[in-house]
């Protein structure tokens, strides 16, 4: 087949599958009527969403640079994208070639038509053809050249691997064998239109989020945006993700760095047998050892200095965190603890100092604030040594904050859907998955009203990762007049009175965790005004307060149990 059958291209030199033996195609079509203009020239990050796209193809199949179909509506054809795409055609790859649908107004699954249709004519014929959607804003390379390799591990009967996310199979995102071809026109010849009827007329895998979150642990790459408000809602999350997440290694922004994984060589140790029902008499139980290497969770000892502009810094706290969010926690903790405003917080110089201490301490943190506070939080935090004013967990149990209660969060919003709720101790147990999570720690996560991840952090201790997850917002300078009250908060644990406190500081109107509530985390989150949902497990939950935040079904049965 000729580069112009079946369309028009740009482009130079004849079209050939090349080494890779892969295509990209980003499917255009569509009248954008939802979103009001075109998508392909949205511009996202400083760019147009058709430029994002096919440059995520070519870095997802590599050198040589591959050939990448751009199907749908020439802008040198009778129908238009719009006066202004010609002026986006020189800033594609060199490698870019424009197609048309082989039918009008026959959807997106008539340009997934004219993707394999090219393909297969090829010479030599491609062996795949890999899809993505110009309304993919944030594709992760790396997940797309996922997609091509299973494709290729599955065998031939597999006509094609998708990409499976939260919402279902997003049939946009995927890699096709060319021998689909065939019945997708047959589909087309019989009405068809819609895209995800695919996978009921061909042998199409679905890959599913564990097998690609660990590349992007956001899921960015199943985001789409179809009207101006979900472009609105995704951007302002993609910003508050981009400015919240960990930095890189050190010299990068802040200095902060990420750390791999802990291990140690152990004693794994089993019954052999069956258990007898009675303690065994010493040294007669017969026991399996085995030596192995585990992962286990990383804590170091912060130590966290605080000083003003005339003061020198004074140590105030020593914190355990986990390694590499030192300075989140710091001022997660002199936040939720009470001693020091957010706008203060946000004006104040962060430094961070690795050098190893005899004390034992790993890192120190020293913020230094414009007005001379260092005193007052050093006084108060000497008050709180008094066992009886604080928990286990060294954070006090009494009422958080220098001048009392924390104002409690507005309901202006409107109430979140369950099913967002619902899925949110899910994406907690794939994000820690895909950050690289070691096991033995607990996690604590910010998401978008829509349940999509904002910010997620880890510790041993699960006070630590609620102070380094709100500290973040703080470091990355993120933090709007009334707080965190349009984000959702979800915990790996149970919920006790401290984390509500500190969620009440942080003006969260949401705490849900995978375990239950105590009484007094319920008592407090009703004074606070938070919505608190405990034993958040398999789609069901518990919610002891505030439950008009939540959209219920509203046939929903309310049933009172015995």
């Amino acid at each position: 087949m000729d580069a112009t059958d079946g369309g028009a291209r740009s482009g130079p030199g004849p079209l050939t599958a090349g080494e890779s033996a892969v295509v990209g195609a980003v499917l255009i079509g569509g009248g954008s009527r939802r979103m009001g203009r075109d998508k392909a020239l949205l511009v996202v990050d400083g760019q147009p969403l058709l430029a994002r796209a096919v440059t995520s193809l070519v870095t997802a199949l590599r050198p040589p640079a591959p050939p990448v179909l751009v199907v749908g509506p020439h802008p040198q054809l009778g129908r238009t994208i719009h006066a202004d795409a010609a002026r986006t055609l020189p800033h594609l790859p060199a490698a870019t070639h424009w197609i048309t649908d082989l039918r009008t107004d026959a959807g997106p699954l008539a340009g997934l038509e004219a993707a394999l249709s090219m393909a297969a004519g090829l010479r030599p014929a491609a062996a795949a053809v890999l899809v993505v959607g110009v309304d993919h804003p944030w594709l992760v390379p790396e997940v797309l050249t996922r997609l091509v390799r299973r494709l290729r591990a599955a065998g031939p009967t597999t006509a094609g691997v998708v990409l499976g996310s939260a919402q279902g199979p997003q049939p946009l995102l995927g890699a096709y064998q060319p021998t689909a071809l065939a019945t997708v026109s047959a589909l087309l010849d019989a009405g068809e239109r819609r895209l995800r009827s695919l996978t009921d007329h061909l042998d199409v895998e679905v890959l599913g989020p564990h097998a690609w979150r660990d590349l992007d642990p956001l899921a960015a790459t199943a985001v789409d945006v179809d009207d101006p408000a979900a472009l609105d809602a995704a951007t302002a999350w993609h910003t508050r993700a981009v400015a919240t997440a960990l930095r890189g290694p050190a010299g990068a922004a802040g200095g902060d760095e990420t750390h791999g994984p802990s291990t140690r060589e152990v004693l794994r140790v089993r019954p052999v047998g069956e258990v007898p029902e009675r303690a065994p008499t010493a040294g007669t139980a017969r026991t399996e050892v085995e030596g192995r290497t585990e992962i286990v969770g990383q804590e170091a000892a912060v130590q966290v200095h605080v000083g003003g502009p005339d003061d020198t810094p004074a140590a105030v706290v020593t914190l355990l965190g986990a390694p590499g969010q030192e300075a989140e926690l710091a001022l997660g903790w002199l936040l939720t603890e009470g001693h020091v405003a957010a706008r203060d917080l946000l004006a104040a110089t962060v430094d961070l100092d690795r050098t190893p201490r005899a004390s034992g301490h790993a890192a120190s943190v020293t913020v230094r604030l414009a007005a001379p506070v260092a005193r007052a939080v050093w006084a108060r935090q000497q008050q709180r040594r008094d066992p009886g004013a604080t928990t286990a967990a060294g954070v006090r149990a009494g009422p958080t904050g220098a001048s009392g209660r924390p104002t409690p969060p507005k309901a202006h919003r409107g109430p979140v859907a369950w099913e967002h709720i619902a899925r949110l101790p899910g994406e907690l147990r794939l994000a820690q998955s895909g950050m690289g999570a070691s096991g033995g720690v607990h996690a604590a996560g910010l998401f978008d009203r829509g349940g999509r991840m904002v910010t997620l952090r880890q510790a041993v201790g699960r006070h630590s990762a609620m102070d380094a997850l709100i500290g973040a917002h703080l470091r990355g300078g993120v933090w709007p007049d009334d707080g965190l009250e349009d984000l959702l908060c979800a915990v790996s644990s149970r919920i006790g009175a401290a984390l509500v406190a500190k969620a009440g500081t942080a003006r969260l109107p949401v705490l849900a965790g995978v375990g239950p509530a105590s009484d007094l985390a319920i008592d407090r989150a009703e004074r606070l005004g938070i919505t608190l949902i405990g034993q958040l497990r398999d789609g069901a939950g518990t919610v002891y307060t505030h439950p008009h935040r939540i959209a219920l079904s509203e046939d929903a049965p309310r049933r009172r149990g015995g």
